[in-house]
């Protein structure tokens, strides 16, 4: 395995991997589960961006050269986790009018019908390719070609948590309250981030996600529930 190593700030490493785009991604995947079980002694955290990961470590207990020897040696001696250690998530999606003022918008635009549309966006397997923006909030790969849509030309001042919109070929899940210029075809009622939860981000990069499309008043049930 060829890894570039870099400097970033005085207490961090970059991680880049030699390959081409997928190839990182899955390397980026292999080792955030890694990270998951645990971090060469003397490192603090990892954070992982869609094709590099960004180690932050002790700046008194590592110099650079001793930080990036004992990363190096971590990376080599990290056992192999296989396919089945995969994470699967069937997440509930509401995708009536009020909660998806997209969903016109982007039947038109592809001219599908909104029935069309709902079929095609939860019948794909998706996978969490990076956590950002917000806390918590996923881009998933694995929208369907024909519902690739730009974002808004104006985005909103205020999107609910919970929305889920699509930007080009990615699909997101908002986790805050936030601006966005994402186009909202749907909103789960499930918390995506939560500081009481350990991770508190329920999502983690190479997770599998499946929508399961629910009524509205399957959604206003699930918002009572978590009340």
């Amino acid at each position: 395995m060829e890894v570039k190593i870099e400097a970033y700030g005085d207490s961090a490493l970059l991680v880049k991997f030699s390959g081409d785009f997928l190839h990182s991604q899955n390397r980026v995947r292999f080792f955030r589960r890694c990270i998951e079980r645990s971090l060469p002694t003397g490192f603090l955290e990892c954070v992982p961006g869609m094709t590099d990961l960004t180690f932050y470590y002790q700046p008194l207990q590592y110099s650079f050269f001793s930080a990036r020897k004992e990363l190096l040696r971590w990376l080599a001696e990290t056992p192999v986790i296989t396919e089945e250690d995969v994470r699967f998530f069937e997440i509930p999606i509401c995708y009536h009018s009020s909660l998806a003022p997209d969903l016109d918008f982007v039947a038109t635009s592809h001219h599908l019908s909104t029935d069309q549309v709902i079929a095609l966006h939860s019948s794909s397997v998706y996978e969490v390719q990076m956590i950002g923006f917000a806390p918590g909030f996923p881009y998933l790969s694995g929208l369907p070609g024909q519902l690739a849509t730009p974002r808004r030309a104006t985005p909103r001042l205020r999107i609910s948590p919970g929305s889920v919109g699509i930007a080009g070929t990615m699909t997101g899940i908002y986790t805050y309250e936030t601006p966005g210029g994402w186009q909202i075809i749907g909103r789960t009622p499930w918390v995506l981030f939560d500081t009481q939860r350990n991770p508190p981000s329920l999502l983690q990069l190479g997770d599998r996600v499946q929508w399961r499309p629910i009524s509205l008043d399957e959604f206003m049930s699930y918002m009572e529930m978590m009340k």
